[in-house]
């Protein structure tokens, strides 16, 4: 399956870091979304909400207008969004 035409948040992403905050380690997802309130930022926070990946234990989206969100992902077996590597 491939992402549709409209499905422009993945190809938003601009860069993925893994970032130290006291006591927590953070992965950043920086994007060119205009914000937060944006539909791209708004569909990539859903996808990393529903991966249940560890890695995800805490996270933060930055966005081109320097807002953001953030959050951790749900441990929930079956979840996600699966789009096959090309």
């Amino acid at each position: 399956m491939k992402l549709g035409e409209g499905e422009t948040w993945y190809s938003a992403i601009q860069s993925i870091t893994m970032e130290t905050v006291p006591g927590d380690e953070t992965l950043v997802v920086t994007t060119s979304a205009p914000s937060y309130q944006s539909l791209d930022a708004s569909l990539l926070d859903r996808a990393l909400l529903s991966t249940g990946s560890p890695l995800l234990e805490s996270y933060s989206i930055r966005t081109a207008d320097g807002s953001g969100s953030g959050g951790f992902a749900q441990t929930l077996v079956g979840t996600g969004f699966l789009y096959p590597v090309e």
